[in-house]
Parts: C-alpha cells; structure tokens; sequence
C-alpha cells in the first residue's frame, strides 16, 4: 500500500434485541430491559432522515381528513359531538403509535353511569401488559412516566412509579381503563413488532454514516 492511501472506517454497533422479559414479582411484562426497545424504535424514527419521512407520510395519509360519520357534514352537530368523545389531537396521536410501534393505547374514560366520556391517547412505550393469566387473557396494563428510571426519586417521591389500571372493558364502573389494540403475530404474545422492523438495521446505519461524515468535516476534512 503506499503512504498516501487514505483508509476510512465505518464502525456499527450491532443492535441486539433484548428479549420480552415477563417480572413474576411484579406482575408486568416489558419490551426488553427497562422497555428499550421501545426506545430504540423512537431513535431510529428521530435519528434516520429516510425512515422519519416514510413514517410521517403514512401517517398523514392514514389520518387523511380525519373521521367522518357518513351521511353527515364535517362541520355537523353530530361530527362535532364525536370530537367531544376523541379529538383530532388525539386521534391524530394513536394513528402515529399504531404506524410507528404497530400498536395503540387509550385512556377509556366513562361517565358516573358507565357511558363513553372520552378517549384519551397514551403514549404507547409508556404503557406495558400484566402477565397473562391461565386463560391467555391481559386484565390490566401498567403505565409509567419513564420506565428507564422507574426506581429514581426527588425529594423521596418515586416520580415515574408504575400504575396499574385495569384492561377494557374489565374495570369496575367509575375506573379509567385502558385499551390497548395489536395485531396477531406468530410467537409474539405481548409485543408485536413494528412491520418495517428488517428496516431499523439500515436506518440505524444512515445514522452512523451521517454521524461519521459531519465529524470529519468537524475535523476540517481530517482523518483524525
């Protein structure tokens, strides 16, 4: 090799999926250590330029003009009322979770004589199942501010603690529920994976060459 050859290295940090890890102590499931999966998906959603677009374009065209109740004008009394029950905001926020994890979550909230009040978006990577019964059935999810630091504490107050709230429709009459929508998929149980997920890999490497290319020209073109 001569001594001008200019040798230039990519270095990619294999992504290995921590598994699904039922907590028998706690009665909870999350999406690998501390729910990072969920995580990793959120970076490769920010941090890839590619993915991010391709994402947000099937969300915009998922939402389209909203929801509309056939046979009535958007601007009705009776569209109007549905928005009382979900708003834009909020549907526009479940369409992006199910686009970007392939699930959803709500906060079902009822009315002192048990009818529909509200839904309320939640955000998904913040909320995980209970371990199934004998009877493959769910009958709560845990929600937690930051599952990363669920144990951390200001001033001896424990600020993401996971909170329990029973599954829809299974809550007794004034409890906020929550329900949680996915789609069957072989072998996974509690968590079923985005759809572009064979993707990440090559969104995670856009990331690394974008990383590596703005540091040399940081560098000022040098190799360093």
């Amino acid at each position: 090799m001569g001594k001008n050859t200019d040798l230039r290295f990519v270095t990619l940090n294999k992504y290995i999926r921590e598994p699904v890890k039922e907590y028998q102590h706690k009665g909870w499931v999350l999406n690998g250590k501390n729910n990072s999966h969920y995580q990793y998906i959120i970076d490769r959603y920010y941090g890839s330029t590619t993915n991010s677009t391709a994402i947000n374009s099937i969300i915009d065209l998922v939402y389209g003009k909203g929801i509309t109740i056939k046979g009535f004008d958007q601007e009705s009394e009776q569209v109007a009322n549905f928005h009382k029950i979900l708003s834009k905001k909020d549907l526009k926020a479940i369409i992006a979770d199910a686009v970007i994890f392939n699930e959803l979550s709500t906060q079902v909230i009822r009315k002192n004589k048990g009818t529909l009040s509200s839904l309320k978006h939640i955000d998904k990577y913040k909320v995980v199942p209970s371990i199934e019964d004998v009877d493959g059935t769910i009958s709560s999810y845990w929600f937690s501010r930051d599952w990363q630091n669920q144990w951390k504490q200001v001033r001896g107050v424990r600020i993401a603690e996971p909170v329990e709230y029973p599954a829809f429709p299974l809550g007794e009459k004034g409890e906020t529920e929550l329900f949680v929508s996915k789609p069957y998929r072989v072998g996974k149980e509690y968590f079923p994976d985005p759809t572009y997920l064979p993707v990440l890999p090559y969104a995670e490497f856009e990331e690394e060459v974008a990383n590596y290319y703005l540091k040399y020209i940081k560098n000022g073109l040098s190799l360093g």
